[in-house]
């Protein structure tokens, strides 16, 4: 819904997509990698133009 309704763009979307890959395996104990500072920002950017939105989806 947010790429469909051009809240994001595909490269959000799939930045989104890469940013929950690196969280899940820090979480998870499968590797110590820890997002850098500029894909943080990017997220938080990002965060902010999806919550006027109110939606969760990606698609």
């Amino acid at each position: 819904a947010l790429v469909k309704n051009k809240i994001i763009s595909r490269q959000d979307a799939t930045f989104i997509k890469k940013i929950t890959e690196v969280r899940n395996s820090l979480v998870h104990g499968v590797s110590m990698l820890v997002p850098k500072k500029n894909e943080i920002d990017m997220l938080i950017f990002i965060t902010e133009k999806i919550k006027p939105a109110g939606v969760c989806r990606l698609d």
